[in-house]
Order: structure tokens, then C-alpha cells, then sequence
């Protein structure tokens, strides 16, 4: 089952630090010095997604698994998704 984002963004707190399952289109991947992130668009709302895995070609369909987080910087407050890693806790 995945999550709506706008009801991710709507409500953060009630997200922060779940793991949630998303869907949608990717419409912004950006790789910035040591952080790679893209949009994630489901059509309710779009939600940055931080990643350590390749970046995802623009117009891609994608299911994300991941943390919600709040980042900070200066004045700008982001509600992410941490992607979860496929190795996480495995060997």
C-alpha cells in the first residue's frame, strides 16, 4: 500500500521518522556534491527524495520504501523521503 504525498506534506509530524511506501513520477533528479536527490510527483503533491542508489532518469515510475525526514537549511524546511537502501541490514 503506498502513501499519498500530500498527506505526507500536509501532516509531517505524523510521518516523521515512519517508514512510508510512495509512488509516482520523477521530475527532478539532481546530484549535488555528496547528496543525490529527485522529485517524486504522484499527483497530489511532490516530495523530494534522498537517495545513495543511481538516480533515476526523469519521467521514470517509481516505487520508493523510505524514512519521511525533515531537513532544515537556513531558512527553508524540506519534508523528504529517505530511500531506503535494498541492503539495508542484509548481507
Amino acid at each position: 500500500m503506498t502513501t499519498r504525498i500530500k498527506g505526507i506534506l500536509d501532516h509531517p509530524r505524523d510521518y516523521e521518522n515512519r517508514e512510508v511506501a510512495i509512488f509516482g513520477t520523477v521530475t527532478h533528479p539532481v546530484s549535488f556534491l555528496v547528496v543525490k536527490y529527485f522529485d517524486l510527483q504522484d499527483g497530489t503533491g511532490t516530495i523530494k527524495v534522498v537517495t545513495d542508489k543511481v538516480l533515476p532518469a526523469k519521467g521514470e515510475k517509481l516505487r520508493v520504501t523510505g524514512k519521511v525526514a525533515v531537513v532544515e537549511i537556513g531558512a527553508e524546511r524540506w519534508i523528504v523521503a529517505q530511500e531506503k537502501n535494498d541492503s539495508d541490514g542484509k548481507k
